[in-house]
């Protein structure tokens, strides 16, 4: 079987933090950071994200949605 290649490709890298640091990014306005590359004819998108691990998932969703848009 042969699929077609993806023009646009997002990938998500989530690293574990404690409540306190996840806090203060927050608080900074870096809860997470984005990169955008163009690869031939590809634009790929990577996102960088912290969660702490005591997270409330409602809030993990929301955050995650607003870096992958």
């Amino acid at each position: 079987m042969c699929w077609p290649e993806a023009s646009r490709i997002t990938s998500c890298l989530v690293y574990p933090c404690q409540k306190h640091t996840w806090e203060s990014l927050k608080k900074r306005g870096m809860l997470y950071h984005r990169a955008a590359l163009n690869v031939g004819r590809r634009s790929v998108n990577l996102v960088l994200m912290a969660i702490p691990m005591e997270a409330e998932v409602e809030e993990m969703v929301q955050t995650l949605a607003a870096a992958v848009s």
